[in-house]
């Protein structure tokens, strides 16, 4: 660096300043401001010509220099450059000026100019955020951040911004005292998506030195005109600046993820394909004011959508997160009418107002004004709202109203606002409105002001009515749209509809699945149909808050399915067909809170099913049939609470069929029909609280050929006629109680069979027509209280018999020509409550026709004969109890009889409920019967009946053919239950089951009337273990354990089951075993059983318990310590002096390799002496070097040597004292040597010339190979190994002299990673080993040093 500077100054000054000149680089400085008490350091340069000593000098605080004084040593005709630091430590606020001087001692004196400031500057933004909205891909938007210095000095400030879609204007400011400075900030997106960064300012503020601003935009994809490809999320989001379409033959695919948002009311036209399948977690949105058009598509496919600017669960998430921060005010909880002249409060105005209060949609007070002038005209009524604040948050407001008036329609509806104060705008027009009511939502986005005010305007003929209800302001707006399509089929899976309504013109259908719909804009349906043969499905969706209907269909041949469905809350009907041929069907769904009818089809053959549903709370009827031949049919499903009929019909043959279903608290009457050849048909109904009568068939003629069935239904507490019929009545099985007028009247030939008709208003039965009237096993009791408590009116032909008729021979019946029948009673019938339970004491209880039983017990009470009313007779199964049983007895539970020899098996059997409960027949004893064998006997020769020794079944008598034999009778006891020993036939065995069948028969005084169970079938076991075995002896083999017992002598023994310290060891047939499992010096206990074939197995014999030898243990003292260690080093060094029998070789051979020696010493130190374990480093071999009758190793601490040396006779042989043992033993010219982790490289001495042999060399891990070297003639090394490796690699290398060694590793770049050895080693062969555990994978050079030269090995560490 100092020659290339040299070099440099020298082309610098030499034509201008000469050789000796001193100069500053640079000449002059300007610091800039720098904080007060802080420190600022600048690094100057001086330069000189010749070698001399220069001197600085001059400056003053706070400035100051070091070091002050430089020595310039270059050559002659050379320039030099030392370097000086330079420091500013400000103390006030002001600017600083001074001069530094250099003087040189030979020749040269130069100034250098210092100028500096210290402030106490304070940096400030107007902004924290900086949002750049949606900004088109290729266009850019520029904000702007003021930054001000609050303190005092200049402020200094580099301005940058972390992502390249953001550029700054200026990127370096500086501001004095009290300025401002603005900063341009541009965002130019060049993806779309969302791009957040941060604007940094760096500034010599001491308090704020860097302050941040967040930054957000998004780059959007603008689209318009034809459209075709695959659009992905990466390019969110896709905004529609204009009309698109997808041409014929062109496919557009839209990805799970992706965003469409309109900017304006456009057109989504496809003529192509669309494919728009998002998924669970990554729906597709299309938000804004979107206008799908699938005219003529080739194809349209979607799914996962959310269509509208929130999905509907998320809106309704904002609504309440509103409610609950107070964004979402209610306005409507004003009750008292006197507030109202407050201005604050709701006002008036109008013509011949009558203002008040009166219920609304959900119950609470409504708003109303009500004007009638008596005469025809045009008026109209106001209704004012309060003034409220208006803000930016405030994005619409919503309410509830309904219209009524005097003729066919009211002239129109509209809604305006003032804003503050000014004149009224139109923001909502209806004409002719429906009566019911209807929500509405306006959105006021577009308008500004601080104060808002609402007037709602009815204008009519000659009286009208308004309502308002539920008025709110809210901070949350959406968008409106549709999906429209002329002939191809609208399908929406799994999607969100919130704003959007659905139109399928001409031959289009509908199909919604797992979808949801909500809030349409006013004066549209959810989803309309008009062509011929086209259909709207439901599958597990929902409609709620259409401005009008919820679906409506035009076309004939139109049909509604719902399938787990609902729709709730349309500002008209639910459902509404209105042409023929179009039928609705519900399951398992809901029609709810509609403002007019739930359901109506308007022409004819158009028939509604519901099962399974709900049409609840809708404001006029729930279901209405409006055309001839137009049956509604209900199974188990509910019609309640609408606020006019539950169920209408109005035309001629107009059938209504309900099964399981409760049509109750319906504002006018639960069923009614209006029209002849009507056909009404209720089974287990409640037709229950309906504020009119429960069912009324009326229309036409009388009789003209209407039917009314009623059967297991509960007609009660209705405001009218329990039951009005036109026709033809059948009652059966059914309660008609607490209505407010007759129970049933009847005009035509009517039968009432097993029905109570109770506590009526008026007469229980009125009949008005010169036909029959039947009633039959029937109470009628405590009607008609209100006036004569007459029971029935008669005006044709009555019958009546086995039934209660209160008073009947006197003033309970009257009119007509009266059949008193048979078992006709007058007296109380004892009911209990409302639904016509009776008393067990009820003259009713078996008072119905005797030749007809219960079918159902105990609905019907006493005996089987038939009760009169609702719950007797053979029909009464739907009010509960179980069928009146046979009489045949059952077999519960075949057990064998334990602790026996087998043979005899315990039936348990329920007796017939003729004989505890007294019914029918009485009992006289019961038989117990035995299937048999007959081997191929005549079965003409057995009884047909259970009255001898033998008989058999007759085949048509529904059960199994078998030929029984009589074991035993047993008498009647007027038991539920009996029990009962009987013989098996044979036992079961483990070879297999062997099964007995058993019958049991009731009994009766007549020999020909009796009861038979089901056969049953049991087994018996012979359940006696045999005896316990005795263990004989217990004997230690070596490791191993002999066992062995006395046998079983009994015949049906099977095996033995033995057992070691309790726990199962095995199944075997000897009565001897020998465990060879390793047990390791335990002490164990073993036991053995018998078992016989049928698995009984006897008590354990008494426990024997002995010690097992564990390896290693070869003085067996069942210890394992230092004196077996001991025993087992000699016998290896001295076999012959000690030996060892076959046990002890067994035992001493701890590896059970088959040899005894140093492995398995060191494996039995290893367990003996925890402390001792060395790692071996993963040695794979060691090397033996003789050195001058020496001999040394190559291995570390982990290596344990065996070998032997072959030496001179007489010769004294020294072992090393640095191993964990060295132990040795002579015999003539052989010593035989072990040696356990020697520390040292020597391991012995000899004093005389010796060879090694039989050399052994293992770690911990295991046997590793071993070699014998002299010293080597040259120095020599071997390569690393092993290499590569993990963690640790061995050098091996020999040393002719003694000689100085270095040993290093170095990495690829030269640098020293670990220093292994420096110091003199003597000849021989050594080794090194380096242990990589903390170095990181790699190459590496290991270096060794030595006076014959370098030698190096490249090694690889791989981790």
């Amino acid at each position: 660096m100092k020659s290339f500077l040299r070099r440099a100054f020298c082309a610098l000054f030499l034509s201008t300043i000469g050789f000796s000149q001193v100069e500053f680089l640079p000449a002059d400085l300007d610091l800039g401001p720098t904080t007060v008490d802080s420190t600022l350091t600048y690094d100057i340069q001086i330069v000189s010509g010749v070698a001399q000593t220069v001197t600085l000098s001059g400056l003053d605080a706070p400035f100051s220099v070091s070091p002050e004084t430089f020595v310039f040593e270059q050559e002659a005709l050379s320039f030099d450059t030392l370097s000086a630091t330079l420091t500013f430590n400000p103390t006030e606020v002001q600017i600083y000026n001074d001069t530094l001087s250099a003087s040189g001692s030979i020749w040269g004196t130069v100034d250098l100019p210092i100028v500096a400031e210290g402030v106490l500057v304070g940096i400030s933004l107007d902004e924290d955020e900086l949002d750049f909205g949606d900004v088109s891909i290729g266009q850019s938007n520029v904000l702007s951040v003021n930054v001000s210095n609050n303190g005092v000095g200049t402020m200094a400030a580099s301005i940058s911004a972390n992502n390249h879609q953001y550029t700054v204007i200026p990127d370096f400011i500086e501001i004095g005292t009290d300025s401002t400075t603005e900063i341009l900030v541009t965002f130019a997106p060049d993806t779309a998506g969302v791009t957040d960064a941060l604007l940094t300012f760096l500034s010599n503020d001491p308090i704020n030195p860097e302050i941040t601003v967040d930054l957000t935009g998004v780059g959007k994809t603008d689209i318009e005109g034809e459209i075709s490809g695959i659009w992905s999320p990466g390019n969110n989001p896709y905004h529609m600046i204009g009309n698109v379409n997808i041409p014929n033959d062109s496919t557009l695919t839209i990805l799970p993820g992706v965003e469409v948002i309109f900017d304006d009311y456009y057109d989504f036209r496809v003529y192509g394909s669309l494919f728009a399948n998002g998924t669970e977690e990554d729906n597709i949105k299309f938000s804004g004011r979107g206008h799908f058009n699938y005219d003529y598509a080739d194809a349209v496919e979607t799914s996962h959508c959310i269509y509208g600017d929130y999905a509907i669960n998320e809106y309704e998430e904002l609504i309440n997160e509103a409610i609950d921060t107070g964004k979402y005010e209610n306005f409507n909880s004003i009750d008292d009418i006197n507030e109202w002249d407050d201005s604050s409060d709701w006002d008036f105005g109008g013509s011949c107002l009558t203002k008040s209060t009166t219920t609304g949609l959900d119950g609470s007070s409504a708003i109303r004004a009500y004007g009638d002038c008596g005469s025809w005209g045009t008026w109209e009524n106001w209704i004012y709202s309060p003034t409220m604040e208006f803000s930016d948050e405030i994005d619409s407001f919503s309410f509830d109203y309904r219209t009524d008036w005097h003729d066919s329609c009211n002239d129109y509806f509209r809604v305006y606002i003032s804003i503050d104060g000014g004149g009224w705008q139109e923001v909502y027009y209806r004409n002719c409105e429906d009566t019911g009511w209807t929500n509405v939502n306006i959105d006021i986005s577009n308008y500004e002001g601080e104060t808002l005010k609402v007037g709602f305007k009815n204008r009519w003929y000659r009286w009208g009515d308004l309502r308002i209800d539920n008025f709110n302001i809210s901070g949350l707006n959406f968008n409106n749209g549709y999906i429209y399509s002329n002939d191809m089929d609208i399908n929406l899976d799994e999607s969100s509809l919130l704003g959007y309504y659905i139109y399928g013109d001409n031959d289009a259908s509908v199909s919604l699945n797992d979808t949801d719909m909500a809030y349409t804009q006013p004066g549209y349906d959810c989803i309309y149909t008009s062509g011929t043969d086209s259909y709207v499905t439901l599958d597990n969706s929902n409609i709620k808050y259409c401005a009008d209907d919820g679906i409506y269909t035009g076309g004939t041949d139109a049909y509604v399915e719902l399938s787990n469905s609902s729709i709730t809350g349309a500002g008209s009907y639910g459902i509404f067909t209105d042409n023929n041929n179009s039928y609705v069907t519900l399951d398992n769904s809901t029609i709810e809170n509609c403002s007019n009818m739930g359901i109506e089809t308007d022409n004819e053959y158009s028939p509604i099913t519901i099962t399974n549903s709900i049409v609840d709370n809708n404001g006029n009827y729930g279901l209405f049939s409006d055309g001839p031949y137009s049956p509604i049919e209900i199974y188990n499903s509910s019609v309640s609470n609408n606020d006019s009929y539950g169920i209408h019909t109005n035309e001629d043959y107009s059938h209504v069929i309900i099964h399981d279903s409760f049509i109750n608290d319906n504002n006018s009457y639960g069923v009614h029909t209006n029209q002849s050849w009507s056909y009404i048909e209720l089974k287990r109904t409640d037709v229950m609280r309906n504020n009119s009568s429960g069912v009324y068939m009326s229309g036409g003629n009388n009789n003209q050929g209407h039917t009314l069935k009623v059967e297991h239904s509960r007609i009660i507490d209705n405001s009218g006629y329990g039951l009005y019929s036109a026709g033809m009545t059948d009652v059966d099985n059914s309660i008609i109680s607490d209505n407010n007028d007759r129970g049933i009247r009847t005009c035509y030939a009517s039968d009432i069979n097993y029905t109570t008709i109770y506590n009526n208003r008026h007469e229980g039965i009125y009949h008005d027509c010169d036909y029959y009237l039947n009633v039959t096993n029937s109470i009628i009791y405590d009607n008609d209280w209100i006036d004569y408590h007459r029971q029935i009116y008669n005006n044709g032909y009555l019958s009546v018999r086995y039934s209660i008729v209160e008073a009947y021979d006197n003033f309970g019946v009257s009119g007509g020509n009266f059949y008193q029948g048979p078992g006709i009673l007058p007296y109380d019938p004892l009911i209990l409550d409302e639904y016509g339970t009776l008393s067990i004491n009820s003259p009713a209880v078996d008072g119905g026709e005797p030749w007809q039983h219960d079918a159902h017990m105990p609905a019907g009470l006493g005996t089987v004969i038939s009760d009169m009313g609702v719950y007797g007779g053979p029909n009464n199964a739907y009010w509960g109890g179980q069928p009146v049983p046979d009489g045949n007895p059952s077999i519960v539970n075949i057990q064998d009889i334990p602790q026996d020899e087998g043979g005899w098996v315990g039936l348990q059997f329920h007796g017939s409920i003729f004989d505890y409960d007294h019914f029918g027949y009485d009992i006289t004893h019961y038989s117990v019967w035995r299937a048999m064998d007959v081997d191929g006997q005549d079965s003409t020769a057995f009884s047909t009946s259970p009255n001898g020794d033998y008989f058999n079944i007759p085949s048509n008598n529904n059960r199994e053919e078998y030929f029984w034999e009589h074991l035993g009778d047993m008498g009647a006891l007027n038991h539920d239950s009996y029990g009962y020993s009987a013989e098996t036939i044979a036992d079961s065995t483990s070879a297999g089951q062997f099964l007995t069948t058993y019958m049991v028969v009731a009994h009766t005084d007549t020999e020909d009337i009796y009861f038979m169970s089901d056969p049953a079938s049991g087994y018996s076991v012979d359940n006696l273990a045999p005896a316990t075995p005795m263990i004989l002896s217990t004997n230690v083999l070596g490791t191993d354990v002999e066992i062995v017992w006395s046998g079983s002598p009994e015949p049906d023994f099977t095996h033995y089951k033995l057992y070691r310290d309790n726990e199962f060891l095995t199944e075997l047939n000897d009565s001897m075993y020998v465990d060879t499992e390793m047990l390791y010096g335990e002490y164990v206990e073993y036991s053995v059983s018998s078992v016989d074939i049928h698995e009984n197995e006897s008590e354990q014999s008494l426990i024997e318990g002995l010690y097992v030898n564990a390896p290693g243990d070869v003085n067996a003292d069942f210890t394992l310590n230092v004196l077996d260690l001991i025993t087992i080093v000699n016998h290896i060094l001295s076999a012959e002096s000690n030996p060892f029998d076959e046990v002890q070789q067994n035992i001493a051979d701890y590896n059970a390799d088959g040899n005894i020696d140093i492995m398995d010493v060191v494996q039995l130190i290893n367990i003996l002496v925890n402390s001792r374990e060395i790692d071996s480093d993963n040695i794979q071999k060691a090397s033996l070097f003789i050195n001058d009758n020496m001999l040394t190793h190559n291995g570390n601490e982990s290596v344990s040597y065996q070998f032997t040396v072959i030496h001179s006779d007489n010769a004294e042989i020294e072992l090393t004292e640095n191993a964990f043992i060295a132990e040795s033993h002579t015999d003539g010219i052989r010593t035989e040597v072990i040696i356990i982790n020697p520390t040292t490289d020597k391991l012995l001495s000899c004093d005389s010339n010796f060879e090694v042999e039989g050399q052994i060399a293992v770690t911990i891990d295991g046997y590793i190979e071993v070699e014998v070297l002299s010293i080597p003639e040259e120095f020599i090394i071997d390569s690393a190994y092993p290499n590569p490796f993990n963690p640790s690699t061995q050098i091996n290398f020999g040393l002719p002299v003694d000689s100085k060694i270095d040993i290093n590793v170095y990495d690829i770049n030269g640098r020293m990673v670990a220093e292994l050895f420096s110091g003199t080693l003597e000849a021989g062969y050594h080794s090194q080993i380096w242990n990589a555990q903390n170095v990181s994978s790699g190459v590496y050079l290991i270096l060794l040093k030595s006076e014959f030269g370098i030698s190096s090995q490249k090694v690889m560490l791989l981790k």
